[in-house]
């Protein structure tokens, strides 16, 4: 009798170790993932060793257990090009952390493009972030809207900009047409970063 005991004793211990064998493995994958992202700031020269400018032959080997996916849209009828080409980059979960643009030529690339929180610029901003923060950190350029990506404002600091969710915009009165960095609440949060040109 007592046998049966000792084999229910020994059943439970085994699955406790492969439950805890497991979890070790979620966690080294997870640790493994952060290490892809280790260069989570990024600065006007772009991140995980890619910048504007470069060729995107060794796009893979840089972005190294990222997706990478190529994808287009029609361009407009004004530019030389049919298409417009770029790169979604997404980490092992499948959110997509930043869109890469290329030239007419489609083989360097002109505009990095975050889109997650899992990346800072500067060790500063982030999507998330407010239009405070920005105005607290860099000189404000210019502000712009555009019926395609949204309420933009440019910086002095650095070639590129920050994309903001004008749904924040509580002023029926607002301007779009002709907005002005005075008259955005600061309350507004970035939900885009772009960098377009090296300083």
């Amino acid at each position: 009798m007592m046998k049966i005991p000792i084999l229910i004793f020994i059943i439970l211990l085994f699955f406790a170790c492969s439950t805890s064998s497991d979890d070790s493995v979620e966690e080294n994958d997870s640790s493994k993932h952060t290490e892809l992202l280790r260069s989570d700031s990024f600065n006007e020269n772009g991140f995980n060793n890619i910048k504007i400018g470069d060729s995107i032959d060794d796009l893979e080997s840089k972005l190294k257990g990222l997706k990478i996916e190529l994808d287009s849209l029609p361009e407009q009828e004004f530019t030389n090009k049919s298409f417009d080409y770029f790169y979604k980059i997404y980490d092992r979960k499948g959110e997509q952390l930043a869109t890469l643009h290329l030239d007419s030529l489609n083989v360097k690339i002109t505009m990095l493009e975050i889109l997650s929180n899992q990346l800072s610029f500067d060790d500063e901003i982030r999507i998330g972030s407010s239009l405070k923060d920005i105005k607290l950190r860099y000189k404000i350029s210019d502000v712009y809207f555009d019926y395609d990506i949204g309420l933009i404002v440019t910086c002095d600091d650095f070639g590129g900009g920050f994309g903001l969710d004008y749904m924040g915009i509580n002023d029926i009165n607002f301007n779009f047409e002709r907005p002005n960095i005075d008259s955005l609440p600061d309350q507004l949060e970035v939900n885009k970063i772009y960098i377009n040109k090296r300083r």
